[in-house]
């Protein structure tokens, strides 16, 4: 306890133990915001996440180049899915085209520890298998964080908006087992003297994942949506 490590020594490691691991399960509390769960196929970036906010409850499916957008409000009896495809042409398709090959590292906290180059990070805890860290961001440190943390799952030459400034602050604390996989992530942001805390919980590491495409009867398109 009180040792330091640099944020990009930690994501390198738990980079190296989510690869091997493969697959994982995560839940996340964003307080009034919601809560998610979420599995994941870091071999194939392919995901199914379920999340609750206070307008409703949302799914989304990443199989291969589509994505399946649930919980949409008014859609046709019998329909529970949207189809998103990388060479789609409607608005949504094309939003996220950017990131379509990724978005599954977008749930990887190795992506947002290895944005950073020169900043440490601090031992607070240290338990039987488990190893605790902390760390404090002033408004710079979390906007660039922001801004690297796009670039890494944002594919060559496709361009997206990226921010470039912050007003708030951020305290990261990391728990993460002998391996490097994490198992706890709990981040607290101040913007304007306002307070919000996300945390995640990672478990199920390398256990097998079912995330299938759904039947085809329950799926349509934002074009067919437009026709009426």
């Amino acid at each position: 306890v009180g040792d330091t490590v640099s944020l990009a020594t930690l994501g390198a490691q738990s980079n190296a133990a989510v690869k091997a691991a493969k697959t994982g399960h995560a839940t996340a509390d964003m307080g009034d915001q919601g809560s998610m769960e979420m599995d994941i196929d870091y071999s194939t970036n392919n995901f199914s996440m379920s999340m609750k906010t206070p307008d409703g409850v949302v799914q989304m499916l990443k199989v291969g180049q589509t994505i399946y957008m649930g919980g949409i409000p008014d859609l046709p009896a019998g329909i529970k899915y949207v189809k998103l495809t990388s060479d789609g042409d409607d608005p949504m398709s094309a939003m996220l085209k950017p990131l379509m090959g990724s978005m599954g590292q977008l749930s990887d906290p190795a992506v947002m520890l290895s944005a950073f180059e020169g900043v440490e990070a601090k031992v607070v805890a240290v338990d039987a298998g488990s190893t605790t860290y902390e760390v404090s961001l002033n408004a710079a440190q979390v906007a660039e964080m922001a801004k690297k943390a796009l670039e890494k799952v944002t594919p060559s030459g496709s361009p997206l908006p990226t921010p470039t400034s912050a007003t708030g602050t951020m305290t990261l604390t990391q728990t993460m087992d002998a391996k490097g996989l994490p198992l706890k992530v709990v981040m607290v942001t101040d913007e304007g003297g306002k307070t919000q805390t996300m945390t995640m919980v990672y478990s199920k590491w390398g256990e097998p994942v079912t995330i299938a495409e759904p039947p085809a009867a329950e799926v349509t398109t934002f074009a067919e949506l437009q026709k009426g």
